[in-house]
C-alpha cells in the first residue's frame, strides 16, 4: 500500500490568504466527499506535510468516511519519515484535481492496519480549498530589483529578510538569518515591506521554513508566509513593481 516519492507528481501546499476563503472554499461535506472520493478512485498523489516544504510523505487516499469523520491514507515507503509524520500536530495536504489542486489540513495522524496494510487516519476535514491553476500568480524578484521586509519580532526587535518570490496573498520564499527561527504558524505584525515604489505594512504568518546553504558556504532560513487579513497596498505596490521590470 506504500507510495514512492517521486517529485515531479509533489503538488505544494500554498499559503492562503483571506481571498481564497471566499473565492475558493467548500464547506459542503457531500462536496468534500465528492472530491476526496474521486482523488481515491483515481489513485491520486497525495502530498502531506508536516513541519515544512520538503518534509512530506507521498500518499494516496484508500478510503472515504464521512459518517464516521474519519479518511484513511497509505504510508509512504520510509519508516523514519512516516514516523515524523504521525508525531506532527497538524498535516498539510495537497493534491490534483482535474485542473484545479485541492489542500485542506487536518489535526495529526493515527496509525493503522487498513485491510492487512499498514496505514493511517485523519479527521474528515470541515473545509477544502479548491485552487484553479491560473487564480494567482507567483511573482520571482529579480536579483537586479530586491524587494526587502523588516520583520517585527516581539521583545527582539526588527531583523531584515529578503524576498524571493511574492504573489497577492503571501511570500513564497523569504530568506532571512539562520540564527533567527520561528514556530510554524506564528504571527508577526507590522512588518514593512520594501518596494521600489514604496512600503507596504503586513502582519505574516509563518508555514514553513527550511535551512539553506549558499554557494559561499553560509547559510540563511529560508520560509513561506501568508498574508494575514486584507493587504490591497501590498497588492497594488507588487502589481506597480513588476510593471516597471517589464518595461525596463
Amino acid at each position: 500500500m506504500g507510495v514512492t516519492h517521486d517529485l515531479g507528481l509533489v503538488p505544494r501546499f500554498e499559503p492562503l490568504g483571506p481571498e481564497d476563503h471566499r473565492d475558493y472554499l467548500i464547506a459542503s461535506r457531500t462536496e468534500i466527499s465528492r472530491i476526496l472520493r474521486a482523488a481515491q478512485a483515481r489513485r491520486t498523489p497525495v502530498a502531506v506535510f508536516f513541519g515544512g516544504e520538503d518534509q512530506f510523505v507521498l500518499s494516496r487516499i484508500v478510503e472515504v468516511d464521512p459518517v464516521s469523520g474519519w479518511i484513511f491514507l497509505a504510508f509512504g515507503h520510509h519508516k523514519l519519515t512516516n514516523a515524523r509524520l504521525l508525531a506532527a500536530r497538524k498535516l498539510d495536504f495537497a493534491c490534483a484535481d482535474e485542473n484545479a489542486k485541492v489542500e485542506f489540513s487536518t489535526a495529526g495522524a493515527i496509525e493503522m492496519s487498513l485491510d492487512g496494510e499498514p496505514a493511517f487516519r485523519t479527521a474528515f476535514p470541515p473545509e477544502i480549498f479548491r485552487l484553479h491553476r491560473r487564480r494567482q500568480r507567483r511573482y520571482a524578484i529579480p536579483p537586479h530589483g530586491p524587494v526587502t521586509i523588516t520583520l517585527n519580532i516581539k521583545d527582539v526587535g526588527h531583523v531584515s529578510g529578503e524576498l524571493v518570490d511574492v504573489s497577492v496573498s503571501g511570500i513564497g520564499a523569504l530568506t532571512y538569518p539562520a540564527d533567527i527561527s520561528f514556530d510554524r504558524d506564528e504571527i508577526l505584525r507590522g512588518c514593512a515591506i520594501r518596494f521600489p515604489a514604496g512600503i507596504a505594512t503586513v502582519d505574516v504568518q509563518f508555514m514553513h521554513t527550511r535551512v539553506v546553504t549558499l554557494e559561499d558556504g553560509g547559510q540563511v532560513r529560508r520560509s513561506g508566509c501568508r498574508f494575514v487579513g486584507a493587504h490591497d497596498d501590498v497588492k497594488a505596490l507588487i502589481e506597480r513593481f513588476f510593471v516597471r521590470l517589464s518595461d525596463s
